[in-house]
């Protein structure tokens, strides 16, 4: 991911001397009970033991996003009662299921041979008070095109056919122009190999597009050649814009800043999840409250990691690439932020 994002990089080890609580990201208030009262019974199990593993299985209707927040707020949770997760100690393996009833969810520890099994209930639909007093910001995905070559980045002009804007996209090899007769191809000739974690921006209002360290000449609108080569340290070709980034339950995760459509004057965040590149993604949006950012959407899920975050120019939207981790295949999507009533 671009910008200076924790993604794919460990997390600071904590100092010996620090005694900080976790924090723990923000789940419904009646699921938030459960999984105190499920901490509190697998601090008991295992006592005096200080160490454990910890495995999260679900076998559960609940999304992947749902689980990944109970599980790291089980671990917030376990931690600021003073148990160490690793990869050594008492065994934990908690299973989250469900019956008729509501949700289930099931630790099983293992120590000194024994087995103990701790469990709690959890309702199937946990409300969030803290929203119910704020209009809710909805976010929609559109998947604009699905393509094996990698995307460095996408974006539309104008049709002089249709109502419809044609598609423009950023490839490593090629800058590639849809419109509704076909398509058209240029190609991006390089002085020096591409590194592996290539990006690229396009500036359609320029006719152009950066690419970091790159000088990049000829081609969007005569469909020439694009020549590429090394620009000189410090010079203003060589600049090239950083994705935000926030912190998010202690980790740097991508954003960027949107308009709500509630208030005009209400600026939002559209941040991704914390996972690292094997695994599927999120957007949700948030409102920056004091110093922690509030949840105020549902996140919108995706099938693999956000590689690329924009914003569009009237910030109701903003322009996403993804990898499907189950197709292999890249995604450029819009995601638009509206307001339900």
């Amino acid at each position: 991911m671009l910008g200076q994002t924790a993604r794919g990089q460990a997390p600071s080890a904590p100092s010996p001397q620090s005694e900080q609580r976790v924090t723990s990201p923000a789940l419904p208030a009646a699921w938030n009970d459960g999984v105190k009262a499920l901490a509190e019974k697998i601090v008991a199990a295992v006592k005096p033991s200080r160490a454990i593993s910890l495995e999260v299985k679900n076998i559960s209707s609940l999304g992947p996003v749902d689980v990944e927040t109970i599980r790291k707020v089980l671990e917030a949770e376990l931690a600021n009662r003073g148990l160490r997760l690793g990869s050594v100690g008492d065994e934990v393996e908690v299973t989250l299921s469900e019956n008729s009833g509501g949700y289930l969810w099931v630790a099983e520890i293992r120590k000194n041979g024994t087995r103990e099994v701790v469990m709690v209930p959890a309702p199937k639909k946990a409300v969030d008070r803290s929203a119910e007093s704020q209009k809710s910001v909805v976010l929609a995905r559109e998947i604009v095109s699905v393509q094996s070559e990698k995307i460095l980045d996408f974006s539309f002009t104008p049709s002089q056919i249709t109502d419809s804007p044609n598609l423009a996209i950023l490839e490593p090899e090629r800058w590639v122009a849809h419109d509704p007769y076909g398509s058209g191809a240029i190609p991006i000739v390089h002085s020096v190999p591409w590194p592996r974690d290539l990006s690229g921006r396009i500036d359609i209002d320029a006719g152009k597009f950066a690419i970091p360290g790159m000088n990049c000449d000829g081609g969007i609108a005569n469909a020439e050649p694009i020549r590429c080569t090394p620009a000189q340290k410090g010079s203003a070709t060589s600049k090239y814009a950083q994705q935000e980034s926030v912190e998010i339950d202690g980790r740097n995760v991508a954003s960027v800043t949107l308009y709500a459509a509630c208030t005009s004057a209400e600026i939002i965040l559209l941040a991704t999840g914390a996972g690292d590149w094997t695994e599927p993604d999120w957007l949700r949006a948030y409102k920056v409250s004091g110093e922690l950012p509030v949840a105020l959407s549902q996140p919108v899920e995706f099938p693999g990691p956000i590689l690329t975050l924009w914003s569009s120019k009237d910030g109701k939207s903003a322009r996403v690439i993804s990898k499907n981790l189950q197709t292999g295949m890249y995604e450029a999507s819009v995601v638009t932020v509206t307001c339900s009533q």
